[in-house]
């Protein structure tokens, strides 16, 4: 299985909360850009995210790849 490290940016916004908009475009990008004669993927996010980041916003996104075997989602703090 390859792995794909994801480190992207999440800058605050001006009101001080975390802007994931970075985030949310980099699994999107992958998502379509995905092949499956390459194998499955494993998707390691590596970012500055809250704890429930991943839960409520990442897996909705790729939920569908996650539940044929094409993904494996983790969190590397």
């Amino acid at each position: 299985c390859s792995k794909i490290l994801i480190c992207v940016g999440t800058p605050s916004s001006l009101s001080g909360s975390i802007d994931l908009k970075y985030v949310k475009h980099v699994f999107k990008d992958i998502k379509n850009a995905y092949d499956p004669t390459f194998g499955p993927k494993d998707l390691i996010i590596r970012s500055t995210v809250l704890p429930t980041t991943t839960r409520e916003l990442i897996l909705p996104l790729i939920a569908e790849e996650i539940e044929s075997g094409n993904f494996n989602l983790f969190f590397h703090p």
